[in-house]
C-alpha cells in the first residue's frame, strides 16, 4: 500500500480536509461499507507521515481484521472503495465551493422531477445572489 494511488491522495490532504473525509465515509448516504471506513480511519491516523511500516497490506489486514488470514483480493477491493470514496469526496467539496454550483445541479433535478415552480424559485434566488455579488 506504500506507493498506492490513495496513499498518495490522502498524503496531499489537510488535517481539516481529512476530518471532512471522515464525516463523508462514515456517512451511510456516500458509504455503506464498513471494511473502507475501518480502513480510512486507521490510515487517519497514520496521516500525514504513513510510515511504511505501518502501512503495509499485510500489517493493515491483520491489525483490522484479525484473525482472518491475510486476503489480497479483499485488501485490493477495499483500497479500491476507499480511494473511490476519497475522490467523490474530493468531487463534492469542489462543488460545494463554486458559486451556484449546487443550484445549477437543483435547477436540474427539479425540472427532470417536473417541478417547475420550484425550479423557477431557485433561479430568481440564484439570480439575486448573483446581483448581490456583483454590486
Amino acid at each position: 500500500m506504500i506507493k498506492t494511488y490513495l496513499v498518495e491522495l490522502l498524503s496531499k490532504l489537510s488535517s481539516k480536509q481529512m476530518r471532512e473525509l471522515s464525516d463523508f465515509v462514515k456517512s451511510p448516504f456516500f458509504n455503506k461499507n464498513e471494511s473502507a471506513a475501518k480502513l480510512f480511519e486507521y490510515l487517519r491516523v497514520n496521516h500525514p507521515e504513513f510510515k511504511p511500516s505501518k502501512i503495509e497490506k499485510e500489517f493493515i489486514y491483520h491489525k483490522l481484521f484479525s484473525p482472518a488470514e491475510y486476503n489480497d483480493s479483499f485488501m485490493r477491493m477495499i483500497i479500491f472503495k476507499l480511494t473511490e470514496l476519497t475522490e467523490q469526496y474530493l468531487a463534492y467539496s469542489d462543488m460545494k465551493q463554486q458559486d451556484n454550483a449546487e443550484n445549477i445541479h437543483l435547477i436540474n433535478s427539479l425540472l427532470e422531477l417536473g417541478l417547475d415552480k420550484g425550479a423557477q424559485r431557485t433561479i430568481n434566488n440564484a439570480e439575486k445572489e448573483l446581483t448581490r455579488g456583483l454590486l
